[in-house]
């Protein structure tokens, strides 16, 4: 079944839903505008403000465009936290297929700001703009309008109240005209829910290329969030300007299990309040190839934070971002690093520790022909690492800056093996290239460094 020609939908519900099993269904060169989801969550839709996807159905979407599309309502005027899917809800068991489409200025009041994706789905998406969505924060509420052809106990249109708004207030039906609706309140709330423009529940497989997330807003994962057993691929996306209250600036992979491969694409200018101005990563892997982390912020790892997880950097870079803890990446409780290709982890900052990389319970880094340079914090400019374990090998640590210590970095109670390296022009108050402390070992072959303050020391030079 397809659905095609270039026609706008202009209407206050949703404009398509998919019963399941449906299959083989083509939505082309459409623009659906205004759809509000209201039945909120239950049995028969758990939201969908344009479309709603059944289980086990396949759709396709092509030069579509989807704006104002909101599920945060139950039925009545009044903004919810359920609903999930502001443009598209997509069932389980089925399958989206998403080419050459905007997804502009919709919400769901709690995941999935653009699009939600249930369990053991899978999506493709292919040049796609996801801009100014948002998921699980508290919203304008959008106007409920009436119906074109309307019209109003007196006679009149919608159109006569627009051109004089002093009549609204002659009946009571005329209340659901836009021109008539008084704006909504402020009204506070605590954010909750995640992935200001998509949201992938557990066991779901997406991949996303030539596409773009920007300036997307949710608690956690403002772009992207994953459950739990998700299987992302990324080509060429774009991750802009995106803000989350909570974890994951541009995307959030939490619950565990969650493998994301990344080719390409740029993830700049993204902050969360809390970790992970670019990632935060929780029991999951990353493993990214000629990707740029640029001038992302958070509380903890500035450019990406890993918690229990796994992070693998090929010809990328991690540049100018800045946090309290981490500036660029910080890895806590087993959490691993790997820097190869010719990557650079420079320019960054952090106004307390770790400038370059916070590392800490049995974390570790292992850098191969790459580069720690440029950063700055208050201790350990290239690196701050407690009770992990660092390897270089042709790599460098240099130009870092640490106005109290340790200008290359600060070990302490912890492990540094390196080969073939450069760890010079480096500057501090004191241990200008490393401070050393605490029952830590150095294994050095081929290296140029200077070691500060070594307190039960075990070197091998």
């Amino acid at each position: 079944m397809a659905i095609t020609d270039d026609v706008w939908f202009l209407t206050c519900d949703r404009h398509f839903t998919i019963a399941d099993g449906v299959k083989d269904v083509h939505i082309v060169g459409l623009s659906l505008v205004n759809g509000l989801a209201h039945d909120g969550l239950g049995i028969v839709a758990e939201g969908g403000g344009c479309v709603l996807i059944g289980q086990n159905v396949s759709l396709s979407l092509l030069n579509v465009t989807f704006q104002n599309c909101h599920a945060n309502y139950n039925g009545s005027i009044e903004p919810t936290s359920s609903g999930q899917g502001g443009a598209v809800f997509v069932g389980a068991l089925s399958t989206l297929v998403v080419q050459d489409s905007v997804i502009s200025d919709c919400s769901s009041g709690r995941h999935g700001g653009g699009i939600y994706s249930d369990t053991h789905s899978h999506l493709e998406m292919l040049g796609v703009v996801f801009q100014s969505l948002t998921a699980g924060i508290c919203v304008d509420r959008p106007e409920v309008c009436i119906s074109i052809d309307w019209i109003d106990e007196y006679g009149d249109d919608c159109d006569a109240y627009t051109a004089n708004p002093m009549l609204c207030g002659l009946g009571d039906s005329n209340v659901m005209c836009c021109a008539c609706r008084p704006p909504p309140p402020p009204k506070a709330c605590e954010p909750t829910g995640g992935g200001g423009a998509y949201f992938a529940a557990s066991d779901v497989s997406a991949t996303i290329s030539n596409s773009a997330f920007l300036d997307c807003s949710s608690n956690h994962g403002a772009a992207m969030m994953l459950s739990g057993d998700v299987s992302l691929f990324l080509l060429d996306v774009s991750m802009h300007r995106n803000y989350a209250h909570g974890n994951g600036g541009a995307l959030n992979a939490a619950n565990g299990g969650n493998a994301i491969s990344i080719y390409g694409g740029t993830v700049i200018d993204n902050s969360a309040g809390g970790e992970g101005g670019g990632f935060y990563v929780f029991n999951s892997s990353i493993d990214a190839t000629n990707l740029p982390v640029i001038g992302n912020n958070a509380h903890k790892g500035g450019g990406i934070y890993l918690d229990y997880a796994t992070l693998t950097l090929s010809g990328s870079s991690i540049l100018d971002n800045m946090a309290l803890f981490g500036g660029g990446v910080a890895g806590e409780r087993d959490s691993s690093v790997t820097l190869q290709g010719a990557s650079a982890c420079s320019g960054n900052t952090a106004v307390t520790e770790g400038g370059g990389l916070f590392l800490r319970l049995s974390s570790s880094l292992t850098a191969l022909t790459s580069h720690i340079n440029g950063n700055r914090a208050m201790v350990g400019g290239g690196m701050m690492v407690y009770e992990s374990s660092v390897m270089l090998v042709d790599s460098s640590v240099s130009s870092n800056t640490a106005p109290i210590g340790g200008g290359g970095g600060v070990l302490s109670s912890s492990a540094l093996v390196a080969f073939s390296c450069s760890i010079d022009d480096n500057t501090a108050a004191s241990g200008g290239g490393l401070v050393v402390s605490f029952s830590s070992s150095l294994m050095l072959r081929q290296v140029q460094v200077r070691i500060f303050c070594c307190q039960n020391l075990d070197v091998d030079f």
